[in-house]
């Protein structure tokens, strides 16, 4: 890129695609070494390939450091200890994914739909 490392990115900033814009901003966050990591819909426009490849860069460098994942799908969510499920902005399941996998809430049939290959969210 033209400005290297000092290249503007965002909407409407470069004629990147917007998984592109995704797989610049996360290293640029990480190498600020911040101790909480908010994580937005992070694979939300990635292939499955490179989606599996960032999620394992993730667990990489993330062991000293709080990330909070937002996502509409259970394999979006890093290592979590825990989940917390929101319904019209209220907290309806919270526990670990072993936990909330052994109930019958939201999210273990969330998690069998997508293991059966079901795109959810």
């Amino acid at each position: 890129m033209e400005y290297g490392i000092d290249t503007v990115i965002g909407e409407g900033e470069s004629q990147l695609s917007f998984g592109q814009m995704q797989l610049l901003s996360l290293p640029r966050a990480i190498v600020t070494n911040p101790p909480i990591l908010l994580l937005d819909e992070l694979t939300s426009g990635l292939d499955g390939v490179t989606e599996r490849t960032l999620l394992s860069a993730i667990r990489q460098v993330s062991s000293n450091r709080t990330i909070i994942t937002i996502s509409h799908r259970i394999f979006g969510i890093i290592d979590a200890d825990t989940v917390n499920i929101m319904d019209a902005g209220k907290i309806v399941e919270s526990g670990s994914p072993e936990e909330l996998s052994s109930k019958e809430g939201w999210f273990a049939i969330y998690k069998r739909l997508e293991e059966h290959g079901r795109k959810v969210g």
